[in-house]
């Protein structure tokens, strides 16, 4: 099997994110604006309460921000094409060409995720700027690196199995929302798994 067809597709997908400029400056612009929501935040719960388990504030900045950075990723969903592709009946034709249609809405993804992974990185930039963010060894970095990807594969199957079901019940939109808030809460996104209760925070 070629993995050429899927390489275009990916591309086709970069370009077809990247279409308008000015809302990936505002993409941008919006990121800069959450990191520095998200320290003043938590500078102001510091200021009030003292640091759980002596956790300094600087460390909770830098979980926060980069819990924040990676949802953006893991957010794009490629396979949202399907339930569109089945309420449009045009499903058919695609199941009949000469590719895999899971790795086709894979490569669709990756292609979307690859423009969200550069505007991220401005951001970034100017986050270390605006916050002192704890930078990890290499050793870290690269198994951070390793579980990312590992998670964002399984992302990927979770979003397409829950899109396939649009072929029985025709939307998933709230199931989707569902699953991907208790994912949000639960990976200690939105409240670091630091102020879970007992077995919870394990």
């Amino acid at each position: 099997m070629s993995v050429l067809p899927y390489v275009e597709f990916a591309k086709k997908a970069f370009a077809r994110e990247a279409t308008y400029r000015i809302e990936v400056l505002t993409e941008i612009g919006s990121l800069v604006l959450r990191v520095y929501i998200l320290r003043a935040l938590w500078t102001a719960l510091y200021a009030r309460n003292a640091a759980p388990l002596n956790l300094p504030l600087h460390s909770m900045i830098t979980y926060a921000t980069i819990a924040m950075l990676m949802s953006l990723i893991l957010e794009v969903d490629g396979t949202r094409l399907i339930r569109e592709k089945i309420r449009e009946g045009t499903i058919a034709t695609d199941l009949m060409k000469p590719i895999s249609p899971a790795l086709f809405f894979f490569s669709d993804g990756l292609g979307q995720t690859a423009l969200h992974a550069l505007l991220i990185l401005p951001a970034l930039l100017l986050a270390v700027l605006m916050v002192r963010i704890d930078v990890p060894s290499v050793w870290a970095l690269s198994m951070f690196a390793v579980s990312f990807g590992l998670g964002y594969c399984v992302n990927f199957v979770l979003n397409f199995c829950m899109n396939c079901i649009a072929f029985w019940t025709l939307e998933t939109f709230a199931l989707q929302l569902i699953v991907r808030w208790c994912s949000d809460l639960l990976s200690g996104q939105v409240i670091p798994l630091l102020f879970f209760p007992g077995v919870l925070a394990k």
